[in-house]
């Protein structure tokens, strides 16, 4: 009771010359967290005379209670609100910040675990990021709640530096609080993985109060794309209408789309198109793709034109434009989509004569070869350098094509006009599997005439048995990926989970199911690959150079067309051992053996990892 009077007498005194003017501080000040928010809004209206009052109220409960370590930490953050101004009311809130996180620091309180965790929450510096980490082993004697800011802090900082590093971060703070702030980020990594049962049951698990600091209208695009419609809707009609929340029209609409109600969902696009300062292109492309599919002629004119009328970066590849041809032939073309149309063409001329990098120099160096009379003798071939061209730029231009149809934002992203800016979102792992899938069809379909001159068998197993191929084949791959792990040559395969590679595999197995992923994997890219890299190229090559420059020109040709640089050392080493069976064996049965016993250990490597995180 004395230290409530002597509380109230020290606040009578402090704010008695502004009485007449502003509401009195309340005689027993609450100092609970986040109480700097409440006294923040009345310094807003009194500026710095309150400002000194509430100082001087902290200041009385530190005197009375100084184990109250939170309180103190209140005062910091109080003078945060002004220090972080961008026209400071207060000019003493920098001072006055940097000398009260120095007494939390230098004081009695400095190893108190609220003090700590403030310290990591003050500040962005390397080195204060560095500390932070090492509390880490620490740590594990705090309370659960206080683990998990320590990773929450940790996922923050790591954001934007490290996102894999940030994700398991978040993922440790979501396992000790389901309703943790970085919550999302979780998500995503666990999505990305695979672990998609893992992601619905976070999110549909957490509690309520979650949504004060993570997005729900994220959470709700996350189940959507996870394709749990009834869970996104039910998630976003438990919000708070009388907060609304950015992004939440968008998210809503996706999730009546997918139920089939059309016409509201047209009203909440369009009400957000009307009423948002800023329109993301992301957004003006998912609308113009709903009105492409379920609106009128003249709808989806018109949401064509918004988005066009953005400029030349929405569309530069006419990739919508080209969408809206085949769903509404009748539109009439304009001089700006002519623009798009010659960009694409142009795009596709360059992929097509990308193989050029490869076949010139072979060209140049064989024809030196021959100038010195040191020609390479390799009469048997069937294939020359225009062949080797050809079949290359099939591959390459089949994945181009795939990957136009089914994911245009891989594409956007890659042209210097659109790169960032272009609200560019990951395609879900079924597009990615139905780009795989498209890819195999249409380049095996422009193979097939590189496949005259020899009989199949021939080509095969030139001068070894079927049985002898498939065994020596697989031994050879058995014995690398026993050797890597030995050695330890790559990264495991657990640490290339989240790859847009590995993403396409696990939508393979979720949307085909094991024996059709398999012969995706397993059968028809170890003979479309092996027939480029190992036939056509490598036979054209050796024609012109010595087999040693041959079988690295190939291995570097297919090496490049792998995106995980922790596997690339592997893949040479793989890539060389797959050229020197093609010429030991005299056919591609041994090297595809390889490489379909290399695709299935991955497959099945895949499939168990995923398995294994959704538990």
């Amino acid at each position: 009771m004395a230290t409530r009077t002597t509380t109230s007498l020290l606040l009578i005194l402090w704010l008695g010359p502004c009485l007449a003017t502003t509401p009195a501080v309340d005689p027993q000040p609450d100092f609970a967290p986040d109480s700097h928010l409440r006294f923040a809004e009345r310094v807003n209206l009194a500026q710095s005379t309150d400002y000194r009052a509430v100082l001087a109220a902290y200041d009385a409960r530190r005197a009375s209670h100084p184990e109250d370590v939170r309180s103190q930490i209140e005062r910091c953050r109080f003078i945060e609100t002004f220090a972080y101004l961008e026209e400071q009311a207060i000019e003493s809130s920098n001072d006055d910040l940097d000398a009260c996180r120095a007494q939390l620091k230098s004081g009695p309180l400095q190893e108190n675990v609220d003090v700590l965790l403030y310290g990591v929450e003050s500040s962005w510096a390397e080195e204060d990021v560095a500390k932070a980490t090492e509390l880490i082993p620490k740590a594990e004697s705090w309370t659960d709640e206080q683990q998990a800011k320590l990773f929450e802090l940790l996922a923050e900082r790591n954001r934007w530096k490290n996102g894999e590093l940030a994700a398991d971060y978040a993922m440790r703070a979501l396992a000790l609080d389901p309703g943790t702030s970085v919550l999302l980020l979780a998500v995503d990594r666990w999505v990305q993985l695979g672990a998609k049962d893992k992601a619905r049951k976070a999110l549909m698990n957490a509690p309520e109060s979650t949504w004060k600091r993570a997005s729900r209208s994220a959470a709700a695009k996350v189940l959507l794309d996870l394709g749990d419609t009834e869970a996104a809707a039910e998630l976003l009609r438990n919000a708070n209408p009388k907060v609304p929340e950015p992004g939440a029209n968008l998210a809503l609409a996706r999730a009546l789309t997918a139920t089939g109600e059309f016409d509201a969902a047209r009203k909440l696009y369009r009400d957000t198109l009307k009423n948002d300062v800023y329109v993301a292109r992301a957004t003006r492309v998912e609308y113009f793709e709903f009105e492409r599919l379920h609106g009128s002629k003249e709808d989806a004119v018109s949401a064509y034109d918004q988005l066009r009328n953005e400029g030349f970066a929405a569309d530069s590849l006419a990739r919508h434009r080209l969408s809206l041809f085949l769903s509404r032939p009748g539109v009439a073309w304009q001089w700006r989509d002519a623009l798009g149309v010659l960009t694409l063409v142009g795009a596709s001329l360059v992929f097509c004569l990308l193989p050029l990098v490869f076949i010139v120099p072979v060209h140049y160096r064989g024809l030196a070869l021959r100038a010195s009379g040191r020609a390479p003798v390799h009469s048997e071939s069937t294939w020359g350098l225009g062949e080797a061209w050809y079949a290359f730029a099939a591959v390459l231009f089949s994945g181009f094509a795939a990957t136009y149809a089914l994911a245009p934002g891989y594409l956007d992203a890659m042209l210097p006009w659109v790169g960032a800016m272009g609200g560019i979102e990951p395609a879900t792992d079924r597009v990615l599997a139905q780009v795989l899938l498209w890819s195999v069809i249409l380049g095996f379909v422009l193979l097939l005439p590189l496949l005259r001159g020899k009989p199949i068998r021939e080509r095969l197993c030139g001068s070894w048995s079927i049985k002898r191929s498939i065994l020596i084949g697989i031994a050879v791959s058995w014995g690398l990926n026993f050797i890597t792990r030995i050695i330890d040559f790559i990264v495991p395969e657990a640490g290339l989970l989240g790859s847009d590679t590995t993403r396409s595999i696990q939508g393979a197995h979720e949307a085909y199911g094991f024996l059709g992923m398999m012969l995706l994997l397993a059968v028809m890219t170890p003979i479309i690959e092996e027939l480029v890299f190992r036939g056509v190229m490598l036979e054209a090559f050796r024609r012109h150079v010595s087999f040693a420059l041959a079988t690295v020109a190939q291995a570097t040709a297919f090496v490049l067309m792998h995106e995980e640089w922790q596997s690339m050392p592997f893949l040479f080493v793989f890539a060389l051992l797959a050229g020197l069976l093609a010429r030991k064996s005299g056919g591609l049965l041994a090297p595809i053996a390889m490489h379909a016993f290399n695709n299935f250990g991955a497959g099945l490597a895949i499939v168990g990892a995923t398995s294994l995180l959704n538990r």
